[in-house]
């Protein structure tokens, strides 16, 4: 993770990191939830692909106006409603002209 930016609470400064924080749990059976950071408003997108490099699952695609973290579920399933086989696919964020990059195994 990379890029930064601070959030303010009550007395506190907390450090804001870009990028993909936790995917759990993994190795996952039927749906993982995924955490992710940004530090400035703007288009996001979070997508899950296959070891081959196709995209498998857009999870995200809008525009946030409220930086800081987010929390998606991935039930497990591709575009079209089905289950993916078991294998390794790959959570791509994208947001503020950046890229992270976090891998999941899939087991059946």
């Amino acid at each position: 993770m990379y890029g930064s930016g601070v959030a303010e609470k009550p007395g506190k400064k907390i450090p804001i990191i870009f990028g993909l924080s936790n995917i759990a749990p993994n190795p996952v059976r039927d749906g993982a939830t995924v955490s992710y950071t940004t530090t400035r408003k703007g288009l996001v997108t979070l997508k899950v692909y296959d070891s081959a490099g196709r995209l498998v699952r857009t999870l995200v695609d809008k525009k946030h106006d409220n930086p800081g973290l987010k929390t998606v579920f991935w039930d497990g399933r591709d575009n079209n409603n089905r289950p993916v086989t078991a294998g390794v696919y790959f959570f791509r964020l994208q947001a503020e002209d950046r890229t992270a990059t976090k891998k999941i195994v899939v087991v059946r």
